[in-house]
């Protein structure tokens, strides 16, 4: 990209004003309403021994139609500006779903209560295209204490690249202690984690979690039915310490980042996860100038 559209770029994404005239529907600054919707009893305490037992849940569906329009509406106005849809997170929406409470029940029930964000966010999408994919599989981290979430904005099926998962119970501790990208595992070990995959077809406005022991990935496209969009956040536990690349960990009392600092994170994000999505590279010019 040309240096002055970068300079270009960095200026407009400064301004919280342009970002709501992107997306009118939108808010920067406030606090707004959660989804009232909520897991019913019996289906929160299943996901709550299988997320003890497993490493990971899938709740029904908590957002409404209403939710999801806005959140997918926002996307798209930040795409049809030319920017990563990553960068949706500068509205207010976005954070406010790390705070649904059934949700902060079961991340509770697993890294304890008065956990915090770790600033590492995004928004997934996966083209409907056949052979295209979502990230390949991988640990979100390599310690303990954490957990993710993953909340589908649109049905992820078989067929447009759902989540799959491989629970804790199914790898062989060679798992934990060897690089995927580098190590050596036993090919015994690899078949009984090859048995152990789980498919989880979501529908829109369901939630995906799972602790950082958890190998996942997202599937292939065998289709053209429609893209596959989610958000992503992470937690830590409060008796952990962040490594570095999880610092300054966020609050999830009181009032969301600061515009700069969601840009910066977002920034961040770019950057870091330019190694799942070669074509970010595009944008780095811009994410590092919005980081520093």
């Amino acid at each position: 990209m040309p240096e002055a559209d970068v300079c270009r770029r960095a200026e407009l994404a400064g301004d919280p004003h342009y970002w709501l005239r992107l997306a009118t529907e939108m808010a920067i600054g406030s606090s707004p309403r959660l989804p009232s919707r909520t897991v019913p009893p019996d289906a929160l305490d299943a996901a709550r021994r299988h997320f003890a037992a497993e490493g990971y849940f899938h709740t029904p569906v908590v957002l409404s139609p209403q939710d999801l329009a806005r959140l997918n509406g926002a996307i798209d106005a930040v795409v049809a500006a030319g920017w990563p849809p990553v960068f949706a997170w500068v509205y207010d929406e976005f954070w406010a779903f790390a705070r649904l409470p059934d949700v902060s029940d079961l991340l509770a029930s697993q890294i304890g209560v008065g956990y915090s964000q770790i600033p590492h966010i995004w928004t997934h999408v996966v083209p409907a295209m056949v052979g295209s994919s979502g990230w390949t599989p991988h640990f979100d981290g390599p310690t303990s204490g954490r957990a993710s979430i993953w909340i589908a904005l649109t049905d992820a099926t078989l067929l447009n690249g759902c989540m799959h998962v491989v629970s804790r119970r199914q790898l062989a501790a060679t798992f934990e202690s060897e690089p995927l990208e580098t190590g050596r595992v036993a090919l015994a070990d690899a078949f009984r984690a090859l048995q152990g995959v789980r498919a989880l077809p979501a529908p829109r406005g369901s939630v995906l979690g799972w602790t950082f022991d958890v190998l996942h990935w997202g599937g292939a496209c065998l289709s053209q039915e429609g893209a596959r969009r989610a958000i992503s956040m992470e937690f830590i536990a409060a008796d952990h310490a962040p490594n570095a690349d999880e610092s300054p960990l966020l609050s999830l009392a009181g009032a969301f980042p600061e515009f700069l600092d969601r840009l910066r994170m977002i920034a961040t994000a770019v950057v870091g996860y330019e190694k799942f999505e070669p074509g970010l590279i595009r944008y780095r010019a811009i994410a590092e100038r919005l980081r520093s």
